[in-house]
């Protein structure tokens, strides 16, 4: 590749079993001529956790760890809140940690995937709102901080993407939540949507790809991007 940078880049959040946005992702970066190493970061007990990497060989590294548990919060217990906040803030904080502290004086970049829930309620999902709002803002502080020791901190908020296992479980949590037919809550998901057609893995994956090979999008660190094609 004609870009010195690209290199080595390690992608949390993989599925081997399925193409989600962490797979989907990894394979592109592999296409484009990275060296790429992907965990899913779920144990077997159930637990996510960040695998024990040589975090200090990565180039950039690609946080695209999340979960949601669609309930109605007047009957969320702590697990419910829990077990979101810590796969879709605490852990991608702590990875970071683990990244800037293992690369210290090398830098890299960071790339977060963050969530239209950031800054748009989503029902029965208080938590995931929160945990996204959060890990936006922790980005920001991340390029405040760390920008002139050249690492780079970016995050991507996609509208819906239907053709991931988190897609999926917002499509039921709105037929559990508010008793629709999967027509009706995928039609639902449709009402507000600005494009032809919904968002895809593979355009998420462009954007990051571009992110990582592009010298002028260094200027973007610690601006989320929203990738909402129009919507409000």
């Amino acid at each position: 590749m004609s870009d010195e940078r690209l290199s080595r880049v390690l992608v949390l959040g993989t599925r081997p079993d399925r193409l989600n946005l962490g797979t989907v992702i990894l394979n592109r970066l592999v296409e484009d001529g990275w060296t790429g190493l992907g965990y899913m970061c779920l144990d077997d007990d159930g637990v996510y956790r960040l695998p024990a990497a040589d975090w200090e060989e990565y180039d950039a590294m690609i946080c695209t760890l999340g979960y949601t548990r669609m309930v109605p919060f007047k009957n969320a217990d702590e697990d419910d809140i829990h077990e979101v906040i810590r796969a879709c803030l605490v852990l991608p904080l702590m990875a970071a940690k683990a990244y800037v502290q293992e690369r210290q004086d090398r830098g890299g970049t960071m790339v977060f995937i963050g969530s239209y829930a950031h800054d748009h309620p989503l029902t029965y999902g208080a938590a995931y709102c929160a945990a996204k709002a959060g890990l936006a803002m922790a980005v920001r502080e991340l390029a405040w901080e760390l920008t002139d020791l050249a690492f780079y901190s970016h995050i991507l908020h996609p509208y819906h993407v239907p053709a991931t296992p988190m897609g999926s479980e917002v499509v039921w949590g709105l037929m559990e939540g508010r008793g629709m037919t999967r027509e009706q809550a995928e039609e639902y998901q449709r009402k507000d949507l600005k494009m032809p057609a919904h968002l895809t893995p593979e355009v998420v994956a462009e954007v990051v790809s571009w992110l990582l090979r592009e010298p002028a999008a260094r200027w973007l660190a610690g601006t989320g991007l929203d990738l909402y094609g129009g919507t409000r």
